[in-house]
């Protein structure tokens, strides 16, 4: 038994069931929808290459000068052009426009690292603290309440105040921490501990015993050229340290 179904038969029959489809499917169309798709495909920007998405990506209202001050122990200052775009960072990319210091020695350029690449990121994140707290529960139970900065600082110096009165200024003491950038926030905080006449931790015991190891064996801290001299040094001994992560824009000069 056969079905009488020739292969010129079953295409001209396909061929009626597509049409047939499609004419259902073009009466469950809106009437503007030929509108619909010039004016979309109006609206579309002919990007004729990868550098035309790139700049509509990248676009800013102004570019500014920055750096980064507590990102690295160095605290080399490297110099950012920051792109911004409504009051935001969007990128910063390394300046490079360091005058070279000798025709013989590399140049200081670039200066900079991905720490410092990726700083808006941190700027921006949502963990970072913009608002003070005040803690509410027992310590280490993790519960902390926002307040404003008013209060804030009114009990703050109100605890000064009754401490020092009450129990004398040494009993008042101020912490410097791991990140001690000897910049403006260092020289505010010693300042007012000298002022006080309170007692200020010395950081070594928090970051190791680098300036006190250097301070008793050499009589001083820091007594270093710049970095660029370090070209002309026929031996270099590096100890417990490795300048290519703690000392990346000085690297390039070992």
């Amino acid at each position: 038994m056969t079905s009488g179904m020739n292969r010129r038969g079953f295409l001209q029959g396909a061929a009626a069931g597509a049409a047939s489809l499609a004419l259902g499917m073009w009466k469950l169309q809106p009437r503007d929808a030929s509108a619909q798709t010039a004016a979309r495909a109006a609206t579309l920007p002919e990007y004729t290459g990868w550098a035309d998405v790139y700049r509509a990506r990248w676009t800013w209202d102004r570019v500014g000068r920055s750096t980064h001050f507590v990102n690295c122990w160095p605290q080399a200052h490297c110099t950012w052009n920051v792109y911004m775009k409504d009051g935001i960072v969007w990128r910063e990319e390394q300046a490079g426009d360091y005058p070279q210091t000798r025709p013989d020695v590399p140049d200081f350029n670039p200066r900079g690292c991905q720490k410092g690449a990726c700083y808006s990121e941190r700027m921006y994140d949502p963990s970072r603290l913009k608002h003070p707290l005040k803690r509410v529960g027992e310590r280490g139970s993790g519960r902390w309440q926002r307040i404003g900065w008013e209060q804030a600082l009114g009990e703050i110096a109100g605890s000064l105040i009754d401490t020092i009165t009450g129990e004398g200024s040494d009993r008042v003491i101020f912490d410097l921490g791991p990140l001690y950038t000897l910049g403006v926030l260092s020289a505010a905080q010693q300042s007012l501990a000298l002022l006080l006449d309170s007692v200020s931790l010395d950081p070594n015991t928090e970051i190791g015993d680098g300036h006190r190891g250097l301070a008793e064996t050499f009589g001083k801290i820091g007594f270093e050229r710049s970095a660029d001299d370090y070209f002309f040094s026929d031996l270099i001994l590096i100890w417990g340290g490795n300048p290519v992560y703690t000392q990346i824009p000085n690297a390039h000069f070992l």
